[in-house]
C-alpha cells in the first residue's frame, strides 16, 4: 500500500511542484498517474520513491511512514523511463544486479534471477547483453530487476515511451499480466490517457501540481469532475448554455436541451459536455434535443468515423463505427450531458 498524507513539495525559487497531495494506492492496485508536460506527476513519482523529500505532508508504504527514509531503505522497485540497463551485464545480471547490492550470494541470486526470468518469458535470453534485445525485450529485462527482490511496490516511469505504437500495446498487456501475476502494487505515470484508461484500476488526474480527479477508469471517463479532466481524458464537445431549471438549459444554435437533474441555479451560464460517440446521427423521432445538422468533414479512423457537424455556428464531432451515409439530423441524448461551471 502507498499513501501520500496532505504531500506538498516546490523546487527552490519556482512555484513548480506539486500541492496538497493526498492519493492512496491499494496493496495489489494498479494505480496510472496522468497529465501533460509539467503538470507534477514525475515529481509525485520522486516523492514517494525517495529521490526527493516533500516540504510538508507523508509518505507511508504499507503504514510505514518513509518520508525521511533514503530511495534504497524503501524497498521500492523502480523501473526508469529509459531502462538504464547495464551494457556490460548479460540479461541475467542485470536481473540479479539488486540482489548482489543485497548481498545475496551468487547461487541464490542466480536461481532467483532464472525464476523471473522465466516468469516474464526471457528465460532463453539470459545470456544476451542488452545490446542484443529490442525495445521491448530491454523493458521487460528492467521489470524483471525491479521485482527480483520482492519490493513493496513498483513504480514506473512513462515505461512505453522508447516503443514504437505496434510494440507499445503488446507491451501494455504483457505489463498487466506481469502485475496481475505477481499481485505488486503499482504505481505508474504517462501522458497517454489511452494508456491510462487500459491499465489502471484506478486512475488520478494531475494539473499543474494539483489532483483533479482520481476514480476507476470507465467513471473518469463518464462522470468527469471538471472541465479540465473532461478535455484531458479523451475527446469530447463543450456548448455554452444557460440554465433554465434543474432539468432543461438553452443553448444558441441547438435551444433548448433536456439534461439530468442537476444543481446549478436558474439563469447560470455553464458549459454542456458531450462526447462524440454518445451523439446519435439521424435519430428516431422519439429522442429528445435533436437539431439539424450538416456534415463538414469526415475522417476515417478504422474502426470508427468521425464527422465533424455544424449545427447552427456550432461545430460537433461524432464518432460511430458505422455511422450513415448522410446525416441530416443529430440528437444529445440527456443523460450524456454533463454540466460543468463556466
Amino acid at each position: 500500500m502507498i499513501a501520500l498524507e496532505n504531500i506538498q513539495f516546490h523546487y527552490p525559487h519556482s512555484s513548480v511542484g506539486v500541492h496538497d497531495i493526498n492519493l492512496q494506492v491499494e496493496t495489489g492496485e494498479f494505480l496510472v498517474v496522468v497529465g501533460a508536460s509539467g503538470s507534477g506527476k514525475s515529481t509525485l513519482l520522486q516523492l514517494i520513491a525517495g529521490f526527493l523529500t516533500p516540504l510538508q505532508g507523508r509518505v507511508l508504504l504499507d503504514h510505514q511512514d518513509v518520508t525521511q527514509l533514503s530511495c534504497g531503505e524503501r524497498g521500492l522497485g523502480i523501473v526508469p523511463q529509459d531502462y538504464v540497463l547495464f551494457n556490460h551485464m548479460t540479461v541475467l545480471g542485470n536481473v540479479a544486479y539488486p540482489l548482489k547490492v543485497k548481498g545475496v550470494r551468487q547461487g541464490e541470486r542466480h536461481r532467483r534471477a532464472r525464476k523471473i526470468l522465466h516468469d516474464v518469458g526471457l528465460e532463453a535470453l539470459e545470456h544476451c547483453y542488452p545490446s542484443q534485445l529490442s525495445g521491448g525485450q530491454q523493458q521487460r529485462v528492467a521489470i524483471a530487476r525491479a521485482l527480483v527482490f520482492e519490493p513493496r511496490a513498483l513504480l514506473l516511469d512513462e515505461p512505453f515511451s522508447a516503443l514504437d505504437a505496434s510494440r507499445r500495446e503488446s507491451m501494455r498487456q504483457e505489463l498487466k499480466h506481469i502485475q496481475r501475476q505477481f499481485g505488486v502494487t503499482t504505481l505508474m505515470i504517462t501522458h497517454d490517457q489511452e494508456e491510462a484508461l487500459m491499465l489502471g484500476d484506478h486512475v488520478a488526474v494531475l494539473e499543474q501540481g494539483k489532483l483533479l480527479q482520481h476514480s476507476a477508469p470507465h467513471q473518469l471517463y463518464t462522470q468527469p469532475v471538471s472541465e479540465a479532466v473532461a478535455r484531458f481524458i479523451g475527446r469530447t464537445n463543450f456548448i455554452d448554455a444557460q440554465v433554465l431549471d434543474s432539468q432543461r438549459i438553452e443553448t444558441a444554435d441547438l435551444g433548448i436541451l433536456e439534461v439530468a437533474p442537476h444543481a446549478f441555479t436558474v439563469g447560470q451560464t455553464v458549459r454542456a459536455m458531450i462526447r462524440p460517440e454518445a451523439i446519435i446521427a439521424n435519430p428516431a423521432s422519439d429522442i429528445a434535443n435533436q437539431a439539424p445538422a450538416t456534415v463538414i468533414e469526415r475522417q476515417f479512423l478504422g474502426a470508427q468515423q468521425r464527422h465533424y457537424l455544424l449545427c447552427g455556428t456550432t461545430t460537433l464531432s461524432l464518432e460511430s463505427a458505422s455511422p450513415p451515409e448522410i446525416i441530416t439530423h443529430v440528437a444529445l441524448p440527456p443523460t450524456h450531458i454533463h454540466l460543468f461551471n463556466r
